[in-house]
C-alpha cells in the first residue's frame, strides 16, 4: 500500500488486501483501511468499489438485534454502488449488490422490499447464465419468504418451498 504509485493503484490494492481481511475475520482492520483510503482523492470508481467492499465487512458484522443505524447505512450505501452499477450497465455486479440489499431489506423486516430485490437479481443472474448465484439468490429468496411466513402471512409457505426448491 505504501509502495502505490498513485492513488488509484492503493485503492485497488487496498481493495484486494480489505476483501483478505473480511476472509480471516479482521473488520475493525478492515473498516480502517478503507476509512483512511477513501480520504484520498480518488475516481467515483474507486470509491464506489471500496465502498461496496465497506458493505460486505459491516454485512459479516451483522448480528441480531440488527442495529438500525447500520442497516440505514447499509441501504444508503448500497443503494449508491446499486446506481454506479446500473449506469454502467454491469449486470454480474449489480446482481450480487441487489443480493446484498435484499438481505438487509430481509433484517430490516422490508420484506416486499427484500422480495423486489432477489427477484431482480434472479432475473439478471439468469440473463448473465451464472447458474450456481441464481440458485444462491434463490435460497435467500426462499428465506425471505419463509420468514415473511412466519410473521403472520402464512399465504408464503408455499413460495417459500418453491424458492428452495428451485435453489436445490
Amino acid at each position: 500500500l505504501t509502495s502505490a504509485i498513485d492513488n488509484e493503484t492503493q485503492a485497488f490494492t487496498a481493495k484486494q488486501f480489505a476483501l483478505f481481511l473480511i476472509d480471516v475475520g479482521q473488520y475493525e482492520n478492515t473498516d480502517r483501511l478503507i476509512n483512511d483510503i477513501l480520504g484520498n482523492d480518488l475516481s467515483k470508481e474507486a470509491e464506489i468499489e471500496l465502498t461496496y467492499v465497506h458493505c460486505q465487512s459491516w454485512l459479516q458484522q451483522l448480528s441480531k438485534p440488527y442495529d438500525q443505524n447500520v442497516l440505514a447505512l447499509l441501504k444508503t450505501k448500497l443503494s449508491e454502488v446499486l446506481s454506479f452499477y446500473k449506469e454502467r450497465h454491469r449486470g454480474k455486479e449489480q446482481a450480487l449488490v441487489l443480493i446484498d440489499a435484499g438481505m438487509v431489506a430481509n433484517y430490516d423486516e422490508s420484506w416486499s422490499e427484500s422480495l423486489g430485490y432477489f427477484n431482480e437479481a434472479i432475473s439478471l443472474l439468469e440473463k448473465e447464465d451464472l447458474p450456481l448465484l441464481v440458485a444462491n439468490a434463490q435460497y435467500r429468496k426462499g428465506i425471505l419468504l419463509y420468514t415473511w411466513a412466519k410473521h403472520g402471512n402464512p399465504q408464503f409457505f408455499r413460495s417459500a418451498a418453491e424458492a428452495l426448491q428451485k435453489a436445490i
